[in-house]
């Protein structure tokens, strides 16, 4: 696969993680401070992993992307979670 169409599928993978971010978390959590402080790691780790993938196309840096990809995902539950709670706390 030429780096050409590993950055196209990396975009496209980018566009599945917002749509799939958009269904976890509720409208607003961007705006609370809190919410980078526990997306941030696993956020960095992911465009880390994609970036090799796509420079390399290395299969076994598949895994990795995967990987991270759900983390990040879980990290955007947690932080959906803490929201939430925060949330009904103030109210």
């Amino acid at each position: 696969m030429s780096p050409e169409e590993r950055r196209r599928r990396g975009g496209k993978l980018c566009e599945k993680l917002g749509i799939d971010v958009a269904e976890i978390v509720p409208e607003g959590i961007g705006q609370w401070d809190e919410c980078w402080n526990i997306v941030g790691d696993a956020d960095v780790a992911f465009v880390v992993a994609l970036t090799a993938w796509e420079a390399t196309g290395l299969d076994e840096q598949r895994d990795t992307v995967k990987a991270a990809y759900h983390s990040l995902l879980e990290a955007w539950r947690e932080a959906a979670r803490q929201y939430e709670q925060q949330r009904q706390r103030a109210s």
